[in-house]
């Protein structure tokens, strides 16, 4: 039946109180990682999610390349923090099981795991903790990871979208921000490869998404004008700042 509708199957099939997530590249390292994450959850009914750090694994150099999100402390966060970007790798989610029905648009979507975070994370608080408990590897076969940047920043605008129409504009400031983000950096892309217009047209379209900062502004005019001199630029602007 496809990928898409398989998992919908399966995931609205789910009669557990609670869902892990382990995609079949990913694995879990901590074996208390289920029990420290449900434990909580068990303890704070308030809470629908928990995530961690992840350490990244490149399969192609056997080598761990660091960790996401990285943060170094627990943290309690909300749907807002989760519009603003994906916080961690899906290996880390736990969800409370609220028999959520899921979208249809999902079995279009390449990028699946962040709005499956925002439809649970609707119901309550996320909890994060810093304990670094799986390991998500990236390799030439991964769907996500193999994509262009380019593909990826298409499907996350995408994604974004469908979203914002799923919660009938209940958030759409912080989401329309967070795809004027992610419009801004397909312009820096463009510049990058030298397409002017096609630059310039999402520079246009983020303007109409959110108002772009005064830094964000200069930091793109200067990189589109002043190409060849805007790394010295940045570097001196940088210095300034640390002074």
């Amino acid at each position: 039946v496809g990928a898409g509708k398989n998992f919908t199957r399966v995931y609205e099939s789910t009669r557990s109180k609670y869902i892990a997530l382990c995609e079949g590249d990913d694995y879990w390292t901590d074996p208390l990682k289920l029990q420290k994450q449900i434990d909580f959850l068990e303890k704070h009914p308030d809470y629908a999610i928990s995530c961690h750090n992840c350490d990244i694994f490149d399969n192609e150099t056997n080598r761990v390349l660091g960790s996401y999100p990285n943060l170094l402390k627990e943290k309690e966060m909300t749907i807002d923090d989760l519009l603003k970007s994906n916080i961690a790798h899906t290996c880390s989610f736990i969800y409370r099981n609220v028999d959520i029905k899921i979208p249809s648009f999902f079995e279009k979507l390449t990028l699946g795991d962040w709005p499956l975070h925002m439809l649970h994370a609707q119901y309550g608080k996320i909890k994060f903790f810093p304990e670094n408990m799986a390991i998500y590897r990236i390799h030439s076969g991964g769907i996500w990871s193999s994509s262009n940047m380019l593909k990826r920043l298409d499907e996350t605008i995408l994604t974004l979208k469908y979203m914002n129409k799923y919660f009938k504009n209940q958030y759409s400031l912080q989401i329309n921000k967070t795809i004027s983000n992610f419009l801004l950096a397909k312009a820096h892309y463009h510049l990058e490869v030298h397409n002017t217009f096609l630059s310039t047209r999402c520079y246009m379209y983020a303007q109409k998404y959110n108002k772009i900062s005064f830094s964000s502004k200069t930091n793109y005019m200067l990189k589109r004008h002043l190409s060849k001199v805007h790394p010295w630029i940045i570097f001196f602007y940088t210095k300034i700042i640390k002074l």
